[in-house]
This record gives structure tokens, C-alpha cells and sequence, in this order.
């Protein structure tokens, strides 16, 4: 898989619309806990900080952490907290 194809699954997952698509992005993806991600992650998210695109630069950095969580703690782990993201506060 290239770098072009990660940054697509990434842009997939970043758009939407609730945690439970986003956990099928990432069940359908697991690549995505793959380190090589984390440069890819980092491009995205000095891209997004120079154009002061807050919304996507929050998305990004959420999502990190969720790939981060779900490289250490496991890909069941990581899909149930992307639910908490669904359930009201």
C-alpha cells in the first residue's frame, strides 16, 4: 500500500460521519496501525496547522491518538473507543 493510498483511507476516516463509520474505516483498514502512518499523520497535521484548518487539524489529532491506542492496545480496543465518540455526554 503507498503513502497516497494511507492518506486516502485517512481523508475516509477523518470525514465521517460518526464514530461507527469511522470504526468501519478502521476494521475494513487496519493498515492504519501500521507505524508507517505516524510520518504520514505528522504531514497532515502541519499541513492542516498552516492553513489553520482547525476542524480537520482536530479530527487528525484525535484519530492519531486513536491509531496510537489501537497499535498499543489492539484493534478491539481502539473500535470501542472510537464508540464512546457516539454515545451522548
Amino acid at each position: 500500500m503507498t503513502l497516497d493510498d494511507l492518506a486516502d483511507i485517512i481523508v475516509e476516516f477523518v470525514q465521517s460521519k460518526t464514530a461507527a463509520d469511522a470504526r468501519n474505516v478502521l476494521l475494513r483498514h487496519p493498515e492504519l496501525l501500521g507505524p508507517e502512518v505516524d510520518d504520514l499523520f505528522d504531514r497532515l497535521i502541519n499541513a492542516a496547522a498552516y492553513t489553520r484548518d482547525t476542524r480537520t487539524l482536530e479530527g487528525l489529532a484525535v484519530i492519531h491518538r486513536i491509531v496510537a491506542d489501537g497499535r498499543r492496545d489492539g484493534l478491539d480496543a481502539a473500535t470501542r473507543r472510537l464508540l464512546d465518540y457516539d454515545r451522548p455526554g
